[in-house]
């Protein structure tokens, strides 16, 4: 699994379906959903608590 950390804390990921998810506070995580026309993230089946799904309109930025 590819990911980045800092201080042994993940905060972004990609799964094997090619899709990237990020690690936001809970108080922020709704409004980047609502924001961006996004969900919550799954890796391997599981819905990975406190990340969202990157929409690749983001991608480039």
């Amino acid at each position: 699994m590819i990911y980045t950390s800092s201080n042994g804390y993940m905060f972004t990921l990609l799964n094997k379906d090619a899709e990237i998810g990020i690690r936001l506070p809970k108080e922020k995580v709704a409004k980047f959903m609502e924001d961006y026309n996004t969900g919550p993230y799954y890796s391997n089946g599981a819905k990975m608590r406190d990340y969202v799904l990157v929409p690749e309109s983001l991608w480039a930025n």
